[in-house]
Formats: structure tokens, C-alpha cells, sequence
């Protein structure tokens, strides 16, 4: 057990735990800092969190930021959520709404008090591939499945009506940091945040009403497309684009990154269908054909 020292401070007794060595491989420095670090260091470790995240800027806690954040909280100095409920609460923060950091949109942020934000943010900070928390959607769900350039997003909004939703990461990282090279080529160090934001839309379908939503996703594993399945209450459409069709539109544009080719022939590596599941082939003019499906037993 540590050992805790203690004065005397105008009558009252102060403890005080002892300082500890920084964690930084060489520095004999000692502090009181938490996370393990010495001033110096600290601020090494901080930028080293950065470059494998990005910076506040770059996740959008930029100075715009800091200024419609102090507008919002003078415009609507009361938590949202607690004067919904007849509370009045002071709002110390502000929330984006679709848990986008980008889209500062008068409707899309609101004020909030601590409490409620830490609420709202305790399931969907988690940047998870399998959210074990969201809950079951208000609506009907399909997840379209397949590897990169097997036509999943084109054959959803082929197959969604008015009033639909389509949930796809790909077009969530192409939101936070638009591809200069191909829609695929988001900088990956934003997935976590990506995946955050998606996580957030579909838990949000628990409030929805109307409409079908169609969730994009890559899982060539069917336990994992099981998962899913179960999670949702969602039917399952499979694209089974061959690989050699995927990988012939990804080099279609040269600037696309080569290690998506090595993607594709993973995902058919990994491929496992599931009985009763919808599989799709896609041709070159991304025409669609119902592949034979496994029957139910």
C-alpha cells in the first residue's frame, strides 16, 4: 500500500501522496502528476496520443469551435436534457447531436450539463467494432455485406426508399477527413472516431418510427455477420462480387490505395455463409443478381 504523507494546513489536515518516478524509459524525474509522466514528458506522451489520433484540431475542437461553443452556452445557458424535464440545470458543455464534431449546425448541438453529458457519452465514446450496447432498433434493418468494391453502398441506395437511412463508415470517414485519393482511402487514424459516430446513429434507430435502414458492413465471418443479425434483429444481404470483379474497379482508379486488393482476397479467404442468408452477385455494370441462397433447414 502506497504511503500517504500528511501537514498541517491553517488547522486542517492535508494528506498527500507521495511523488512518484516518471514512466519515461531514462528520466529519474519524480512528480505528482497523474498518468505516469513528468511535466516534460507529459507533453511527449500527449503528442504522441496525437499522432495516433489527431490532434483536438483535427477532431474538431478547433478555435471555430471554442467560439460556437461559447455562443451556444450564452444562447442556452440551461441543460436540454433536465429543463425537458422540468429541471434547471447550468450547462457547462455543449453536445453534437449526431456525434459528429464537424457538423456544427445550430440543430445539431445542444447545451448540456455535466452529468447528462457524461450519460450520453458513457456508451457512445466506445469506438467499438461489436457496440454491445446499442439497443434494438425502432425500425427494420438490413446489413449489406462484401468486401471493398463489391457494390454494398450502390446496391443500398439502389434498393432504399424515401424516408430510409443508410449508416456507412466509409461514408462517416470521408465526413471527418475527406479522401483526397479514392472514397475508401479515409485516413484510418480517424476509425476510431469513425466508428464512434456510427455506433451513435445506429443506437439512435431506437428512436426511429419509420423507414428501413441499411447498415453497411464489411464482416466476411458469418459468426461475426451473426452477431449482428441477432443484435438488430436485422436480415442479412451478402454482395458476392468475385474478387477478381472488386479488385478490377479499385484499380480502376489508380491513386487507390494497393493494400485494399490485399483486403478483398482476405474477405474471401474468410467468407462463410450463413442458411437462409440473401447473397447478391454484382456484374460489371453493377447489375444485380440473386445468388442461389442457402436454404433453411
Amino acid at each position: 500500500m502506497p504511503r500517504v504523507w500528511a501537514f498541517m494546513d491553517r488547522g486542517a489536515l492535508v494528506t498527500r501522496s507521495p511523488k512518484k518516478l516518471c514512466r519515461y524509459p531514462g528520466c529519474n524525474t519524480t512528480h505528482l502528476n497523474s498518468g505516469g509522466y513528468c511535466d516534460r514528458h507529459r507533453r511527449t506522451d500527449q503528442k504522441r496520443d496525437d499522432a495516433k489520433r489527431g490532434s483536438a484540431s483535427d477532431r474538431g475542437y478547433n478555435t471555430q469551435w471554442h467560439k460556437v461553443r461559447a455562443m451556444k452556452l450564452q444562447e442556452d445557458p440551461l441543460c436540454a436534457r433536465c429543463d425537458a424535464k422540468g429541471r434547471m440545470v447550468e450547462a457547462v458543455l455543449v453536445h453534437h447531436k449526431d456525434r459528429n464534431p464537424f457538423n456544427n449546425r445550430p440543430d445539431n448541438i445542444e447545451s448540456l450539463c455535466r452529468p447528462c453529458h457524461d450519460l450520453e457519452h458513457s456508451q457512445g465514446k466506445r469506438g467499438e467494432s461489436k457496440p454491445e450496447w446499442i439497443p434494438l432498433p425502432g425500425i427494420p434493418v438490413v446489413i449489406v455485406c462484401g468486401p471493398p468494391g463489391s457494390g454494398k453502398t450502390s446496391y443500398a441506395r439502389a434498393q432504399a426508399q424515401p424516408g430510409d437511412v443508410i449508416i456507412d463508415l466509409d461514408d462517416i470517414g470521408n465526413e471527418i477527413a475527406p479522401s483526397r485519393r479514392e472514397y475508401h482511402d479515409w485516413d484510418r487514424k480517424h476509425l476510431k472516431q469513425a466508428l464512434y459516430i456510427r455506433n451513435g446513429r445506429i443506437a439512435d434507430l431506437a428512436k426511429a418510427k419509420h423507414g428501413t435502414a441499411y447498415i453497411i458492413l464489411t464482416v466476411p465471418k458469418k459468426e461475426d455477420r451473426q452477431w449482428w443479425i441477432d443484435k438488430l434483429n436485422a436480415r442479412s444481404v451478402v454482395m458476392e462480387t468475385s474478387a477478381d470483379e472488386c479488385i478490377m474497379r479499385l484499380s480502376a482508379d489508380r491513386r487507390c490505395d494497393p493494400d485494399l486488393k490485399n483486403v478483398v482476397r482476405q474477405w474471401w479467404f474468410d467468407y462463410g455463409r450463413i442458411e437462409g442468408e440473401t447473397t447478391v452477385a454484382s456484374g460489371h455494370q453493377r447489375g444485380w443478381v440473386k445468388s442461389p441462397t442457402v436454404p433453411h433447414v
